[in-house]
């Protein structure tokens, strides 16, 4: 009783913290609305400048401080980079990652999991401040590493984020190794609406407002979006953030590889093996077998473990058919064959497209 009291002390801080995140702006709008009930069903008095997670902005645990100096980095030639859009298999890439650069030949780590960097969950190098930062107190970070922190992690260092390809550290196009991980983005609109859902039980007036049908609608928008990025700190639309992840690729020539959800649903042994081969690291039969219980769906979504148990939730292929939605899905088809089906490293996904 003891252990699972503990998880959920821990669950419900790490939500705490998020809550935090939400800047004024975003409380004042939230409060306005429920005094004049505006919330509507339809969402058409809701204003998407504010909503919870908008990928046309920064995050809303996005920090400065980690962000710039993480761009100015001067990285190792054995460092590894692991981007992704949001909500496409970020944590279950980090720990399987995780596992490979940090775990031994027998499948072992050599510390307690919270005493490592990493360890229970990624941590973004744009959510964390500087060790002696004066803007910490004002805004707390999510996590309480810091960026020198961060920078501090033993070789091979591992960096796990969703900046765009082009804001990474200029250093990389001499030094490091760079995973770009992606998954269909039928079922990342699907796992990113969910994944709001759950922000909302803990802090419901900052994170969403409309009916489930207006939410899902504005998460498909956002990744399908086609307007100019507003800021360059943010996101932007899934297909435009994946076009430069290839052009990075191929300027990285062999630096650089795609790692898609759907392949390591399909044949994980073959894909761990395929990326411990990129990375040179020797995977043995039983870091094998450990590797594969510690990153399974029931690890992954253990409520002790509060930041991957967050991000899970049904870990499969395919979730956007119990949705019906099949105009949005023609329309993310016919985009996903204008701007990224000619790319062969979108091959694992073209049959969920559509294309060919």
């Amino acid at each position: 009783m003891k252990t699972i009291f503990l998880s959920l002390v821990i669950f419900s801080f790490e939500f705490a913290i998020f809550a935090t995140e939400l800047d004024s702006a975003e409380k004042k709008y939230a409060v306005e609305c429920e005094e004049k009930n505006e919330n509507s069903a339809t969402g058409e008095n809701f204003s998407e400048e504010n909503v919870f997670l908008n990928p046309s902005k920064p995050a809303v645990y996005f920090v400065d401080e980690g962000f710039n100096t993480f761009r100015e980095t001067e990285l190792r030639s054995d460092d590894v980079l692991l981007v992704s859009y949001p909500k496409c298999g970020t944590s279950w890439s980090h720990q399987i990652l995780f596992s490979l650069l940090r775990m031994d030949e027998n499948g072992d780590f050599p510390d307690k999991l919270e005493q490592m960097i990493g360890g229970i969950g990624q941590v973004y190098p744009d959510s964390v401040y500087s060790k002696n930062s004066k803007q910490k107190a004002q805004s707390p970070s999510i996590h309480k590493e810091s960026i020198e922190d961060l920078l501090a992690q033993e070789s091979p260092r591992l960096f796990s984020s969703h900046i765009r390809p082009n804001m990474l550290p200029a250093s990389l196009k001499e030094r490091g190794k760079l995973i770009i991980v992606a998954r269909n983005p039928k079922d990342g609109a699907v796992s990113y609406f969910h994944f709001r859902k759950k922000m909302h039980a803990f802090c419901p007036e900052e994170i969403i407002q409309g009916d489930d049908d207006y939410n899902l609608n504005l998460c498909l928008k956002f990744i399908m979006n086609k307007d100019p990025l507003s800021d360059p700190r943010g996101y932007g639309d899934y297909f435009s953030y994946y076009e430069q992840a290839i052009k990075l690729q191929e300027q990285l020539e062999g630096r650089a590889t795609f790692l898609f959800y759907e392949s390591l649903k399909l044949d994980f042994d073959h894909e761990v093996n395929r990326i411990a081969e990129f990375l040179g690291i020797k995977l043995t039969a039983a870091k094998l077998d450990k590797l594969k219980k510690h990153t399974s769906f029931k690890s992954m979504s253990d409520a002790s473990k509060a930041h991957s148990s967050l991000t899970a939730r049904k870990g499969v292929v395919g979730d956007f058919q119990s949705h019906d939605l099949q105009d949005k899905w023609e329309q993310m088809d016919a985009i996903f064959a204008e701007k990224l089906a000619k790319y062969e490293a979108f091959s694992p996904i073209y049959q969920i497209m559509n294309f060919r």
